[in-house]
């Protein structure tokens, strides 16, 4: 159980669940044939989570010590597993997420794409062995990895036939085009949520001498940065619900309700919030969103395109 904890399970659940949901919802939608089958695509997903695990257990590693004043019963490395036992987890999971992603690469023609799984593994370690310190910069790297989790699924599954085939080209852009609307929110909400965390966590930082936003601003300007920050992924989202979904009541009330609705909330609170604990409710909110803004993907399935 304690190794589970140590990998963050639940946020690895997301990532494979968002992941299915763009292959079976989307794409498998507008391509009948794909660059992978479909035990392909689990063994990319299956990567994609090793890597992101290992990012997990590093970031641990080197975090050990402000974690203990941050939330000292929620460590898990030299209270329940040792350094070196995680360090060699570590490892292990960047050997299987590197294999499988080169044997990937060249399963679907495009051995240079394994570049990804070395880009993403190497930003981990820096991130947490010395960008992690730099202010916005690691706020940044981690959110853009999340976007790449996303666009990973269409740069897999289709870009390989578009680039045999010029008949896939449009309806490719087309798909790309849906992605990197979802995988910029991605990034503008895990970015919120990665600045939140680090002001839960303000009092370990300063202890090890880490700069983030809240240290550089305090808990209240670093609360009303949130709130304009996310007032404007509310506004985009409102722009794109009013310009391309109008057409489509279920999807009108879904946004509204399910992310709108949520988004201003968020503004709200994080404009009035001050305290440490004031983050915490922040933190789990913007999660939500996440989930909800990913889940739209199979609404707009179920009510839109199979109605």
């Amino acid at each position: 159980m304690q190794y589970l904890k140590l990998v963050r399970w639940p946020n690895l659940l997301i990532i494979l669940v968002t992941q299915a949901v763009f292959k079976y919802f989307l794409i498998d939608y507008y391509f009948q044939e794909t660059a992978m089958t479909n035990w392909q695509f689990w063994l990319l997903s299956l990567a994609t989570i090793c890597i992101a695990a290992a990012g997990y257990i590093i970031n641990d590693i080197e975090d050990v010590d402000a974690d203990m004043i941050n939330r000292p019963d929620a460590v898990v490395i030299k209270k329940h597993i040792s350094e070196k036992a995680a360090f060699n987890l570590f490892l292990i999971l960047n050997c299987i997420g590197m294999i499988l992603g080169f044997y990937l690469s060249y399963a679907v023609g495009q051995p240079n794409y394994a570049i990804i799984f070395v880009f993403s593994s190497g930003l981990l370690y820096l991130y947490a062995t010395r960008f992690k310190s730099i202010i916005i910069v690691s706020n940044i790297l981690i959110s853009l990895l999340t976007a790449i989790s996303i666009l990973m699924v269409g740069v897999f599954t289709i870009l390989p036939i578009m680039i045999a085939n010029d008949a896939y080209v449009e309806m490719s852009k087309y798909i790309f085009i849906q992605l990197l609307i979802y995988a910029g929110f991605a990034f503008l909400i895990n970015f919120l949520r990665e600045i939140v965390k680090d002001a839960e966590d303000i009092d370990g930082d300063y202890n090890q001498e880490i700069q983030t936003i809240p240290i550089a601003l305090g808990l209240k300007r670093t609360g009303i940065v949130v709130a304009i920050v996310t007032l404007a992924v509310a506004a985009s989202v409102f722009i794109l619900l009013y310009t391309q979904l109008y057409r489509f009541d279920i999807i009108i009330y879904y946004g509204i309700l399910a992310i709108l609705a949520p988004l201003i909330f968020i503004a709200i609170k994080a404009f009035m919030a001050s305290k440490k604990k004031d983050f915490t409710l922040l933190k789990h909110l913007l999660k939500g969103v996440m989930i909800t803004g990913i889940a739209s993907v199979y609404i707009i399935f179920q009510f839109v395109l199979t109605a």
